[in-house]
């Protein structure tokens, strides 16, 4: 970020301050975009830290019930939208969704934005069908609000396409990223992350109905878009290479399928934020280790490590630690 310079010599001067009651809406603001910064770096307590200063002085200030509040509530619930600390998230977005409600009314179209941050969270408590109503609430209100072209109209169809591609209906989440991809390239948006993140969802659904090699075109696409926009070498890169693996080792090409998913967890072992990815794309090197040689010893420690990552997450990852498990118990 151009900016961050000037946040971290401002945020030190703030943080060594010896008055700790600070009480001014531009500290918060300040500690708010402080907490980003530390975010970004995968310094997620220190983020919390500094979301939950920013909270306390915005009460001070402006009362428990106000949308800058809110909006601190919202980002404290993503930054605690991790194993272990979920419910609390939970907790959060339902309180700033409360507060949006009352303040904004039940139709402003940050209120479908909580709608949608609450269903995310939902979605990976394994409450799918609360997930589903918060998804489709949120589309509502902003084709409502916002009309039909709007970017956010595109992102609440690819959060409930999410949902229904984990609830087994891939034809309704395939139609959802279809027209959501459309819209964002009738805006003329063909080279912004959002489309290839939206690529990235169609080519992952299109690898669970067994369309390989639409799959691969999407996929291809993400990758070449994701790596245009934020360079060789980010982590969405390689989770799109994890992907272009599975479609690989689907078709029995498990040579190309390993060199895919190692370019992969180079990518993403560096990015603390992508685990849940990391752990898939070991699993999948396992299996094609073992494939190439029976008793690989590297791919048991692969397994082992993508086993212990995904017990972290046993709601969510339920159906992974089952595989990984009866994969392991083969020997």
């Amino acid at each position: 970020r151009p900016e961050s310079g000037t946040i971290w010599a401002r945020g030190s001067r703030l943080l060594k301050t010896e008055d700790k009651s600070i009480a001014h809406a531009r500290d918060s603001d300040l500690l708010n975009n402080l907490a980003n910064l530390y975010g970004d770096l995968g310094d997620h307590p220190r983020a919390i830290e500094m979301h939950q200063r920013a909270l306390r002085i915005r009460e001070q200030v402006f009362g428990d019930e106000h949308p800058v509040v809110a909006q601190s509530l919202n980002n404290l619930a993503i930054e605690h939208n991790r194993p272990g600390s979920r419910e609390r998230s939970v907790a959060e977005h339902r309180r700033a969704l409360a507060i949006r409600e009352r303040t904004l009314g039940p139709t402003h179209h940050t209120v479908g934005a909580s709608h949608l941050n609450l269903a995310s969270v939902l979605l990976l408590l394994g409450d799918y069908e609360a997930a589903q109503s918060h998804s489709e609430r949120a589309l509502e209100l902003f084709e409502t609000t916002l009309g039909r072209d709007h970017p956010h109209v595109s992102l609440a169809m690819q959060g409930l396409g999410n949902v229904l591609m984990l609830r087994g209906s891939l034809g309704e989440a395939k139609a959802l990223y279809e027209r959501g991809l459309a819209r964002m390239e009738q805006r003329g948006g063909g080279e912004h992350v959002d489309v290839a993140e939206m690529l990235y969802s169609l080519g992952m659904v299109n690898l669970e109905l067994g369309e390989l090699s639409a799959a691969e075109r999407n996929l291809q696409r993400a990758q070449r878009t994701h790596a245009a926009a934020l360079g060789d070498s980010h982590a969405s890169v390689g989770m799109d290479l994890k992907g272009l693996a599975s479609v690989a080792y689907r078709r029995g090409e498990t040579e190309r399928a390993r060199g895919l998913v190692e370019r992969s967890i180079a990518l993403l072992e560096p990015d603390e934020g992508e685990t849940r990815h990391l752990a898939d794309a070991r699993f999948l090197l396992a299996r094609c280790l073992r494939d190439a040689e029976p008793g690989s010893a590297r791919a048991r420690v692969l397994a082992e490590q993508a086993l212990a990552e995904f017990r972290k997450d046993p709601v969510s990852a339920a159906k992974k630690i089952a595989e990984a498990e009866a994969w392991l118990a083969l020997g």
